[in-house]
């Protein structure tokens, strides 16, 4: 009985050992890529900075679950997301359960160029490598619609939420229209992708503090692809679009 004490005690604090490891992981990482973007961006022209930038996000990420994984207490299978890595000018489109999102997609595709609320790319974690890989502000619809339309002529890969903020349901939540009509302006292909999760940790009501329950499992799939007609009605895609997510959803939740 003092042999099991001993273990689950143990097992206990590399638990939390490996959660706060990577919390710290987020903090440095972020804290570090915001002084080199803000002292490297202006000596970089803006096509040099840009690849820069999301190549230090790729690699970071990449290394982040190769870490994890190596830990035994994460399993991750994103291997399905390589099949885009050659892709140009698409438009990446997961669903949102939590936190890691972006760091799933970016970890195998080095070419990705992030969409996300001006409050995040503002904060000083994510500022640094928002303004080196020319990440796009979702808030200035004006000034996103023309970003989003230069990044995909430029061969980047658009990663985008549809729901905009992470999923608060069961399911998924209502989508935004912005997606479909950077779709249909610019003829760009839209690649639905499944996050797959055993649990809800850091999802939206998921305080950042609380250790999770090991192990944490994720997946991604890649759904069948999209394209907007130009004189299709894109708010009714968009509908469409969100009824597809929310029907693979349902039948994927008891595979992990």
């Amino acid at each position: 009985m003092a042999k099991n004490l001993v273990t689950k005690t143990f097992n206990a604090l590399y638990e939390w050992v490996i959660t706060l490891a990577g919390l710290a992981f987020f903090l440095i990482s972020g804290i570090t890529f915001t002084i080199v973007g803000i002292f490297l961006k202006p000596f970089l022209s803006q096509s040099l900075a840009h690849k820069v930038g999301r190549k230090c996000f790729h690699y970071s990420s990449k290394f982040f679950f190769a870490a994890l994984d190596a830990s035994g207490l994460v399993k991750v299978d994103f291997k399905e997301l390589d099949k885009l890595r050659d892709e140009r000018g698409i438009i990446i489109t997961p669903n949102h359960p939590c936190l890691m999102d972006v760091l799933f997609v970016t970890s195998r595709l080095p070419n990705v160029v992030c969409v996300m609320k001006g409050s995040v790319l503002s904060n000083p974690l994510f500022f640094g490598i928002a303004s080196l890989g020319g990440f796009i502000r979702s808030d200035t619809p004006t000034r996103f619609i023309q970003q989003c339309q230069q990044s995909l002529s430029d061969g980047g890969q658009l990663l985008l939420f549809p729901e905009g903020t992470r999923t608060q349901n069961e399911t998924i939540n209502p989508f935004k229209g912005g997606f479909s009509l950077i779709a249909q302006k610019t003829g760009a292909a839209i690649q639905p992708v499944f996050i797959e999760a055993n649990s809800d940790f850091l999802g939206k009501q998921w305080p950042i503090w609380k250790k999770p329950s090991f192990p944490l499992v994720y997946r991604t799939t890649l759904g069948k692809r999209f394209n907007v007609e130009k004189k299709q009605d894109h708010r009714a895609f968009t509908k469409e679009l969100q009824k597809y997510f929310k029907t693979q959803i349902s039948k994927s939740r008891t595979t992990l």
